[in-house]
């Protein structure tokens, strides 16, 4: 009783933080294991199944914190936005494309932890279990796994702030249509005007000898529109 007293202290000592749940059964024989996925019993089985609370919760997460216009979770520097809709476009994507990668990385780290809790168990409860040793190898597990919880409640604490972020990045989208659709209006007008007061652009025939004064005379008239046409364009590019 007292070897096994030792492995269960053992288990809990040195199991990664972030799982909190760990069951350890004893069966009719008296035979004592530990798992990290609650078994499944007979009714009518003598088996005993206890869960060992390591007091951790999936849930943490860092506090969110500002540096002037910069806000950060942890280490991680989250996407900031301007007033011009030229940066509002690259918000939307950054945030976007953070939180996809946040969470994929999340999840690699979450199977890591899992794989590292089952390594533990299967070393904890070996019979060959070997205390100086693991105490060693456990010290450089434990650090390696401090450093995987900081990084999970940091993105943790990124995947939050961006799900706050989905109520501005709609506004921010109606907002980039409305403006694309008064910006088309603008062109629409500006090249209805040119047709009116200069007419259509005359097409190059270097066979007319009229054709040439034609197009300088076009060119002369619709100048300034067309500057304004390119200005617009560069601006519905911005948005696009």
């Amino acid at each position: 009783m007292k070897i096994k007293s030792l492995i269960s202290i053992l288990l809990v000592s040195f199991l990664p933080h972030s799982y909190a749940q760990v069951y350890k059964t004893i069966d009719e024989n008296g035979k004592v294991t530990f798992s990290s996925i609650e078994p499944t019993i007979d009714k009518n089985s003598t088996t005993k199944v206890e869960e060992l609370d390591l007091g951790t919760s999936h849930d943490a997460m860092t506090t969110l914190s500002s540096n002037l216009n910069e806000k950060y979770c942890g280490e991680i520097k989250l996407p900031s936005k301007t007033e011009n809709s030229y940066s509002s476009k690259y918000f939307i994507k950054n945030v976007t494309r953070s939180k996809k990668n946040w969470k994929a990385s999340l999840i690699r780290l979450n199977e890591r932890m899992a794989y590292n809790t089952q390594k533990s168990l299967k070393v904890t409860t070996s019979r060959y279990y070997n205390s100086a040793y693991n105490n060693q190898r456990n010290s450089s597990q434990r650090k390696s796994t401090d450093s995987n919880l900081k990084k999970m409640r940091d993105l943790r604490c990124a995947i939050n702030w961006s799900e706050t972020q989905d109520v501005i990045i709609s506004e921010l989208i109606a907002t980039k249509k409305s403006e694309n659709f008064r910006l088309l209006e603008i062109k629409t007008k500006l090249e209805s005007n040119i047709t009116a007061q200069c007419g259509d652009e005359p097409i190059y025939d270097p066979t007319l000898r009229t054709n040439a004064a034609q197009r300088k005379r076009w060119s002369t008239c619709s100048r300034s529109k067309r500057k304004e046409i390119k200005k617009i364009d560069r601006q519905l590019r911005a948005l696009s």
